[in-house]
């Protein structure tokens, strides 16, 4: 016999159980012992929650939170979703924010980095969902910056009572999570005590106040404690060895059980009530908010056609000229003095003292490669050949002179651009544009991210070379960005000696400049240069997609074999080989002049002087300019009611294919994002051929399908005009209409989205307006009205410190008007000026006619480079989504939807339907039993007169008597409350906790963890209850003295619910069918 724990009611806690501490934790905090009956909880809390409520579940955090490093970047919410569905529950995630490849229903509001307080802001975001869930494990940051952590229990208090207190959500059941093992140096101390503090705000608000709120805890006393801690393979496989933060995705799925364990404590206590309808923003026309796209992935899946490789071959040699000159002091260069297309030959020579001049043999530009000998050029500035170069520094198409100094300082003249007939350019003194950052013969300049402006490199000792890049759109720099190493293969030739082979051109005639090293004789490797859609950042980036090219008819070796076979002696010939646009060879329409290979041969002329040979191999080769993606466009070709994009692939000479958008918004087996494709669906009229980039989809009159424009850059940017007849006559035709006499000065440059003219829908006509744009991001334009008219050229933005190429235009926030985006190069991120309509006062509003409101940060969290995102309406919900470019030749594209004021909710099960994740137990925290078998308690006291009481309690469970206590010294009354615990091998790794007040009344069942964690409680409903008595001590006067018993027997609720019959009392704890 035992003596059974005796508690004294008034003791007991006078709130419903919701959390899923450690009893433990009560005698630390509470001072009560952990035989705690909770007799005090209402009837019913324990029934089972009715499975059609949906279990709308917001992920609230943190990086760990958002699933950063596990392998889809779903973490715990996409096993988790999976374990609750397998149960059969109806599973929404929700939250202004989404992550996990291959997973829809990926909405959460998490954000790396963030800490208390930025979460506190975040939720403000995403509570228009109003979750019956909330999911929270955020501190961890606070914990490694010690930054509040002494404030943690108010902190987060202060986030539970944003959520309780938001419209409708005052039942929200809240699952906080303690924080994870680190060996953080400041972090694994801190977050002890940030822990303590959740514990006890989730004693103090679920015990103390009632509220719905239960503890998810990761590190737990007892068995479970080392579920994840750090000797477990579950962290981050690049924190292994360092500092571990981040699970990897076994650590993850363990985080996953203990959410699921703690949201199905909250379910067989019924407290997840049905959530409230969500509310969308009144403001049918709201702002962007950045990260909260709904994500899509597959949308476009390698469509296109790029050049490949570049592959080389030439012809000649052939001699393009014969000078003499009374010097050989490596004096010649190349540049384009006139003609972007073609390179002249200069010849350095001293004038007077401090000063010099050049000789100029000029280009015949016709494709011939003959020089003509005209007058001499002064190029304003000295500078001796050995720092002597000719690049191009304001993207004006022609070269200016760049002088580095022996510390790597650059001085530039300008080029003026005044040349013509036999007169040379002048230039204009610029002065210092650059300060140094190596010595002389460790510069080179090459325009690297293909703007059209020369950059800087330093060329380590290890070959790799690091970038400045030359930033502004005036005559001179105005700033220099760093990009880091952009270029680290190495010279096929070691030693520091051999690094003056290390040169940057532009070979194959895309405007970007290439790698290439050339040894001695001449012999030279190629790697060519193309944008990469790799996010960066300033210091890191932009990233270049490097490919190595290769002679004709090879997969290894030069490009170029050199003039070994000409010079046999084994002379350093590399300052006498040149790579310059002689011949102006244009094997892709639209790009510039591939570069031929030159010698300059120096042999002995007449007497006292050199006689120099420029002997000359036409360049032959082609490949490595065009990226599948350069072809692409967007627009609603077909004119679809809800106005998403169709996809348009433009080849380089303007033939149009089409892929008309399936109206899918996911893709999936037998749900494609596109339909076939439409070939040739519109060609260039004549057969001309017209540079893409120079065609423009936009719904010219305004009939909700976009037409093509045709911009032409050689008639002063003139247009015309062809009306898409798809939606009148379901076929695709295209009637050019008269355009209005359209001008702008502006000139294209040279990136993909460098262009002068562009169209969007300013005004509320519903037509493309007419926008002329400087390189500076000015905005000038043609208004296009209701009736067809043009405004004259009207100021519609100012300039903003924005580069035209990194401009977009696209409604935003759905009110009907195009807004301007501003797109970061580096990372893809972007900033939105929303159009806010017409300017009654102009002069009031820096010139413009149009008032635009700068979005507070960024309006889009870019994934990939600038180059590689685009705007795009792809929903259908009238506003601009993020369609990102993935990689820089597979052309594969994913897309964030763009929600509608801001928010969009994903749901459903992935591809293959509900699965079991199986997910790993932590020990001590096994589920709840959410239909336990025929359970019951029989309860037997008798009474005994002017002597203690004595009790027994048993407990049933399927026809078998588990266990039976006996309890004495003790008067039998209401307030006298005993309870046991008892196991059963049929249930491994559980306590079964049962208890009676003395007099049978009041039974209570609960389920112990190993760990004293109380896992449930179950309703017993008093089915049965007896007294009786007799005499026990009979006397000539009669009955002295009397003895009583009372008998009671309850089961558990639901046991007997599918018509049994229940007995106990006949010491039997069976459910029996009806007869």
């Amino acid at each position: 016999m035992v003596l059974l724990n005796h508690v004294v009611a008034g003791l007991a806690i006078a709130a419903p159980l919701v959390q899923a501490s450690p009893l433990a934790l009560y005698d630390e905090v509470l001072g009560v012992n952990k035989t705690d009956s909770f007799d005090d909880y209402s009837p019913g809390i324990f029934a089972r929650t009715d499975k059609n409520v949906e279990l709308r579940i917001m992920p609230l955090g943190a990086s760990i939170m958002e699933g950063l490093k596990s392998s889809t970047h779903a973490g715990l919410r996409r096993p988790l979703r999976e374990a609750l569905r397998n149960d059969g529950w109806k599973v929404n995630m929700v939250g202004s924010r989404n992550h996990g490849d291959g997973f829809k229903d990926n909405d959460h509001e998490a954000v790396s980095g963030a800490k208390l307080k930025n979460v506190l802001a975040n939720f403000k975001l995403g509570k228009h969902f109003k979750p019956n869930i909330v999911l929270i494990n955020v501190g961890t940051n606070n914990a490694n910056d010690n930054d509040g952590v002494s404030q943690a229990y108010n902190l987060m208090n202060d986030i539970l009572n944003e959520i309780w207190t938001s419209p409708d959500m005052t039942d929200t059941c809240i699952m906080l999570s303690t924080l994870l093992p680190t060996n953080h140096g400041t972090g694994k101390a801190h977050r002890l005590t940030m822990n303590d503090d959740y514990r006890r705000l989730v004693q103090d608000r679920g015990v103390r106040d009632g509220k719905c709120i239960f503890l998810a805890d990761m590190e737990p006393t007892g068995p479970g404690k080392n579920f994840l801690g750090l000797d477990q393979d579950v962290w981050a496989e690049d924190e292994k060895g360092g500092t571990v933060i981040h699970p990897n995705d076994e650590g993850y799925r363990r985080m996953a059980y203990v959410f699921y364990a703690t949201i199905n404590r909250a379910i067989v206590a019924d407290r997840i009530k049905p959530a409230a309808d969500m509310t969308a923003s009144e403001n049918k026309f709201c702002d962007k908010e950045p990260g909260n796209g709904g994500f899509a992935a597959n949308t476009q899946t390698g469509s296109g056609h790029g050049d490949g490789i570049y592959y080389h071959n030439s012809q000649g040699p052939a001699v393009k000229a014969e000078i003499e000159s009374p010097w050989d002091r490596k004096q010649w260069r190349f540049a384009r003095l006139f003609n972007p297309l073609y390179d002249d030959l200069l010849g350095w020579y001293d004038y007077t003292a401090n000063d010099h001049r050049f000789g100029v043999w000029k280009n015949s530009a016709n494709g011939q490669g003959t020089f003509t000998r005209i007058g001499d050029l002064i190029g304003n500035i000295y500078c001796i050949p050995r720092g002597l170069h000719f690049a191009d520094v304001n993207a004006d198409g022609l070269d200016d002179i760049i002088c580095v100094s022996p510390t790597g300082d650059l001085h530039m003249s300008l080029n003026q651009g005044n040349g013509n007939g036999d007169k040379p350019p002048s230039f204009k003194y610029i002065g210092l544009i650059k300060s140094g950052e190596g010595h002389q013969d460790r510069v080179r300049l090459a325009d690297i991210d293909g703007d059209g402006r020369v950059d800087y490199g330093i060329v380590a000792d290890n070959g790799h070379v690091t970038f400045w890049r030359n930033g502004g759109n005036g005559e001179k720099p105005e700033f220099w960005q760093k990009l880091g190493v952009r270029a680290t293969m190495a010279p096929t030739q070691s030693g520091l000696d051999n690094l003056k082979g290390l040169r940057f051109e532009d070979l194959n005639g895309d405007g970007r400049d290439d790698w290439m090293y050339m040894k001695g004789d001449g012999e030279t490797t190629t790697y060519t240069n193309t944008r990469s859609c790799v996010k960066g950042k300033e210091g890191d980036g932009l990233n270049v997609a490097w490919r190595q090219a290769f002679f004709t008819g090879k997969s290894s070796g030069p490009t170029h074999g050199g003039i070994g076979y000409l010079q046999p002696s084994k002379q350093d010939w590399q300052d006498r080989i040149h790579f310059a646009r002689i011949y102006g060879t244009r094997p892709a329409f639209g790009n510039l002049g591939v570069k031929d290979y030159v010698y300059i041969e120096s042999m002995k002329g007449t007497e006292k002087a050199f006689k120099f040979k420029i002997n000359v191999w036409k360049n032959l080769g082609s490949g490595g300019t065009k990226l599948e993606a350069d072809g692409n466009k967007y627009c609603n070709m077909h004119g679809w009611d809800n106005g998403r994009s169709d996809y348009v692939w433009v080849w380089s000479d303007g033939t149009m294919d089409l892929f008309p958008h399936a109206g899918n918004k996911y893709v999936s087996a037998g749900k494609p994002y596109w339909n076939a494709m439409v070939a040739g669906f519109w060609k260039p009229p004549g057969g001309a051929n017209v540079d893409r980039r120079n065609l423009h989809l936009a719904d010219w009159d305004g009939d909700g399908s976009c037409d093509i424009i045709w911009v032409d850059p050689q008639r002063n940017n003139r247009i015309r005009v062809f009306i898409n007849k798809y939606k009148r006559d379901k076929k695709w035709t295209f009637e050019e209409t008269a355009a209005p006499d359209l001008q702008c000065n502006e000139k294209d440059g040279i990136g993909i989205h460098d262009v002068a003219v562009r169209f969007a829908q300013i005004t509320t006509s519903g037509k493309a307006s007419y926008l002329c744009i400087s390189p500076n991001g000015l905005v000038r334009g043609r208004m296009h009205g209701s009736d067809n008219g043009f405004s004259d050229m009207w100021q519609v933005k100012f300039a903003d410190g924005a580069d035209r190429a990194n401009l977009r235009f696209a409604d935003v926030n759905g009110d009907g008007k195009d807004d301007i985006i501003w797109v970061d190069k580096f990372s893809g991120s972007a900033s939105v000026w929303y159009n806010e309509g017409l300017e009654s006062n102009p002069a009031g509003n820096s010139g413009s006619h149009y008032r635009w409101r700068k979005s507070k940060g960024d309006a889009y969290s870019g994934s990939y480079a600038g180059t590689c995102q685009y705007f795009t309406d792809l929903s259908g919900n009238g506003r601009a989504d993020l369609h990102s470019i993935m990689g820089t030749w597979t052309n594969k594209a994913e897309t964030w939807y763009s929600p509608d004021c801001g928010w969009f909710d994903n749901r459903g099960d992935d591809d293959g339907g509900v699965r079991d994740p199986k997910l790993p137990v932590q020990p001590g925290n096994p589920l709840p039993m959410t239909n336990p078998p025929c359970t019951a308690i029989r309860t037997f006291t008798h009474n005994v007169p002017f002597d203690n009481d004595v009790t027994t309690i048993d407990l049933w469970i399927a026809g078998k008597q588990v266990c039976s206590e006996r309890g004495w010294d003790f008067w039998a009354s209401d307030e006298e409350y005993y309870e046991f615990d008892c196991s059963d091998d049929r249930y491994p790794g559980i306590t079964w906790r049962v208890g009676s007040n003395a007099i049978g009344k009041s039974l209570t069942l609960y389920t112990v963890a190993e760990s004293g964690q109380v896992i449930q409680r179950f309703d017993v409903a008093l089915q049965d209850y007896k007294v009786t008595d007799w005499c026990s001590l009979e006397t000539e006067n009669g009955c002295k003295a009397k003895d009583s018993s009372n008998e009671s027997c309850g089961f558990v609720e639901g046991n007997c619910d599918n018509g049994e019959t229940c007995s106990l009392c006949d010491g039997l704890a069976v459910c029996r069918k009806a007869p």
